[in-house]
């Protein structure tokens, strides 16, 4: 469980999170990455897998989004 406080003393709960980061070839990556985030009776669930590009780093980091599911649920 993370949880975020903003100035305005509104929170932001970030649970279940699961992250993965394998390395595919030499400064390259796949990355999978699900969580939850609750704010005011509102919950986001996502799952988002990617491919990174070390090339560069630390001076750039390439990421091509490969896949993106979310589910909003909650009160309007």
């Amino acid at each position: 469980l993370l949880i975020w406080q903003r100035a305005d003393n509104a929170q932001i709960n970030v649970r279940d999170i699961n992250l993965t980061l394998q390395q595919t070839e030499k400064r390259q990556a796949q990355l999978e990455l699900s969580s939850r985030v609750n704010r005011d009776q509102r919950d986001l669930a996502f799952s988002m897998t990617a491919d990174i590009d070390l090339q560069q780093f630390p001076h750039q980091i390439g990421a091509k989004v490969t896949q993106f599911n979310y589910q909003l649920a909650g009160a309007d």
